[in-house]
């Protein structure tokens, strides 16, 4: 169980909620069913050289004195720490993060049997953690445009909800970006967006910035007069127009 904790841990963010219907996700979801036989048929004393593997110490001059984790159980613990921090670097995604932590508390669980500690509190963190980024995660999904990172639809029709009668709506669209898909395709166009709207989101000082769809990015300014909005637009026209994408 401690190998296959951490391989869990990697594998629960490699997994998103669309693949599950997906044979891809069909076939995870019977591996993880399958974990608990394969520690009941380990636990078997007629697999006790089996089981004896995985408590063998593969690299005697690495002192691991300090931990009650085998070698084999600490190396897993260390690649799926390692690949959940990279992941998280790469693309953002709150459940690589909160895997990561979980993976961490997890593994103080272990330590804390040494130190006399409850290992139960140190796991309810880390299934408080691998909660509470599921939470972030929906979140995300829900408020904020997949491809751009800044809020989407449903947080622009909340948003428009609340302004009242004095508001100012702008539309933003970069210049030639339907040449560029027929020229490069789709793939250049959706890099081109997501460079763009963190530059946009930073430059807009006291509106806020919406992907709803396509290609373009809706501005709204709360309390403002289009006179005001205008001032700002130019500002962000020229941040984006010096910028080098």
């Amino acid at each position: 169980s401690t190998i296959l904790l951490p391989v869990n841990f990697l594998a629960f963010s490699f997994v998103k909620e669309t693949a599950i219907g997906t044979l891809q996700g069909a076939v995870l979801v019977c591996l993880f069913l399958l974990q608990p036989f394969v520690v009941w048929w380990l636990c078997d004393p007629a697999q006790q050289d089996v089981a004896g593997l995985l408590q063998t110490a593969y690299v005697p001059g690495w002192s691991t004195h300090w931990t009650p984790v085998p070698q084999a159980a600490l190396l897993g613990f260390v690649c799926s720490g390692v690949m959940l921090v990279v992941r998280f670097a790469l693309h953002r995604n709150p459940m690589d993060a909160g895997a990561a932590w979980a993976l961490a508390a997890a593994f103080l669980a272990y330590e804390a049997t040494e130190l006399g500690w409850s290992p139960a509190t140190f796991f309810s963190a880390a299934g408080l953690i691998v909660f509470l980024s599921l939470v972030q995660t929906a979140y995300q999904k829900t408020y904020r445009d997949e491809l751009t990172g800044i809020p989407g639809r449903v947080a622009y029709e909340e948003a428009i909800t609340q302004l009242g009668k004095h508001y100012t709506l702008a539309v933003l669209a970069i210049d030639q970006v339907n040449a560029y898909a027929g020229t490069h395709g789709k793939p250049v166009v959706e890099q081109i967006l997501k460079l763009a709207a963190p530059k946009v989101q930073a430059a807009c000082q006291t509106g806020r910035v919406f992907r709803v769809s396509g290609e373009e990015f809706t501005l709204l300014f709360h309390q403002q007069s289009a006179v005001e909005a205008l001032v700002e637009l130019e500002s962000i026209r020229k941040s984006i127009a010096s910028a080098s994408l």
